[in-house]
Order: structure tokens, then C-alpha cells, then sequence
């Protein structure tokens, strides 16, 4: 398996067409979907200074191809995040759309900066890499192959040693224990389970369930990985 970082600049997407113009501004592409054919769904989190945050809110919100912002949590502070619904024109497809039909995988989280939108892809053969790259390029964007390796060989601390783990939570779940995560819902008191049932496209109540239910199984786990001596329900009822 090989991965591969590509630095992309994408002309005709908002997303990277407003970071160039909002330099001063940190995003990443922390979650996404494809729904309706050519239309795209985000969650974005944008740092940076107040003031040039409301101008690249304001922005991106008049672009011809955006078809809903709406801002997640608090609209002050250096940390905001957005929802966004954007179209993108047949001849110029999204960078997810490309990277899926040429059959490789992708990280989640795509950071942004001055326009430049960094990738992280993986792909069983360094062949489809460069087809990735060359089909992107075709439609007259800009792009940089900054890092490719085999990571066959995984290192001590790869997410992949906890696979077995994974297995022990449910495909809604999982997702949302990464958007709570994501959102910095884990870190700050800004995001609400209103927010997080936005960002899921679930009722507020019904995000809750899996997120508590997934956060019952991993915390269990640390627990018991903290504390091995903690007897378990069967030694504890004798």
C-alpha cells in the first residue's frame, strides 16, 4: 500500500479558490460527502484572525456555486466551523470525486492553505498515484506530488492496531465519534449535539445515542488498559 501526500491547487473550487484569497486563513476539510450527483457536502473548520474570518465567511457564502453556509457552533473567536453545500460543474469535478473513481482511499481531514489543498491518498500500486495526479492536471489545476511511500510495513503506533477494536462499534458510531472529534467537540464547549446531528444529517438525539454508545465501548477499553486490575462484572458480582 502506498501513500501518497498531493498538494493541489484547484481552480474553480471554492474551497481552494477562497483560501487563496484569505491567505492568513488555516482550513481543513474535516468531513464530506457526495450526494446528488455533482453535489458536495462539507464540514469545514476555519482558523485564523476574527476579522478576516467574517470576510472569508462572507466570500465564500457569495460564491456562484455555494448553495448553503451556515456556521456550526459560536460565529466568534480564532475557531469557527462551517456546513457547506456547493456544486461543482461537470467539466470540473471535485479532487474526492477523481481520487474515488480511480479506486484509492483517502484521508478524511484535507488541509488548506493559501489555496493549496493537501491530500492524503493511499493506493495498493504507485501507478494509480500518477494517474490521480495526471487526471487532476488534465483539468488545468496545479499539482505537487510531495510525498509518496510504501507503508506496507506499518509502524508500532498505526491507527491499524486498533482494528479489532473498530470492529466492536457500529459503522454510525464510528462516524459519530470522528465528527464529535473532528468538530472539536472534545475540546471545546462551542459544539452541541444540535451541531453534531447537523453535521451527520441525524436528529440531535439519534447523533447522542451513537456518539454515547461509542464512547462507552472506547472508554471502556482505556480503562481497562489503565487500570488491568479492575475486576470484571462477573469477579465483581461473587
Amino acid at each position: 500500500m502506498w501513500e501518497t501526500l498531493l498538494a493541489i491547487r484547484h481552480y474553480g473550487c471554492p474551497v481552494s479558490d477562497v483560501c487563496a484569497l484569505h491567505p492568513d486563513v488555516q482550513l481543513q476539510n474535516i468531513s464530506r460527502s457526495e450526494i446528488h450527483g455533482r453535489t458536495s457536502k462539507r464540514i469545514l473548520c476555519a482558523q485564523g484572525d476574527p476579522t478576516t474570518l467574517d470576510s472569508f465567511a462572507e466570500t465564500f457564502r457569495d460564491r456562484e456555486e455555494v448553495h448553503r453556509f451556515e456556521t456550526l457552533g459560536g460565529s466568534g473567536g480564532k475557531t469557527r466551523y462551517f456546513s457547506v453545500s456547493m456544486e461543482y460543474d461537470s467539466t470540473n469535478p471535485s479532487i474526492a470525486r477523481l481520487i474515488e473513481e480511480h479506486g484509492c482511499f483517502q484521508h478524511n481531514t484535507v488541509p488548506v492553505r493559501k489555496g493549496i489543498e493537501q491530500w492524503t491518498i493511499y493506493s495498493r500500486r504507485k501507478s494509480v498515484v500518477r494517474a490521480v495526479a495526471d487526471a487532476v492536471e488534465s483539468l488545468d489545476n496545479d499539482v505537487d506530488i510531495r510525498r509518496s511511500k510504501d507503508c506496507t510495513e506499518f509502524a508500532p503506533n498505526n491507527p491499524l492496531k486498533f482494528a479489532s477494536l473498530r470492529k466492536e462499534l457500529t459503522q454510525r458510531q464510528i462516524h459519530a465519534f470522528r465528527t464529535a472529534l473532528e468538530l472539536g467537540y472534545y475540546r471545546s464547549g462551542d459544539i452541541s449535539m444540535e451541531d453534531l446531528g447537523h453535521a451527520m444529517d441525524l436528529h440531535p438525539s439519534t447523533a447522542w445515542e451513537h456518539l454515547k454508545k461509542a464512547e462507552n465501548v472506547l472508554l471502556t477499553e482505556i480503562g481497562l488498559r489503565l487500570f488491568p486490575q479492575q475486576p470484571t462484572n462477573e469477579e465483581a458480582a461473587q
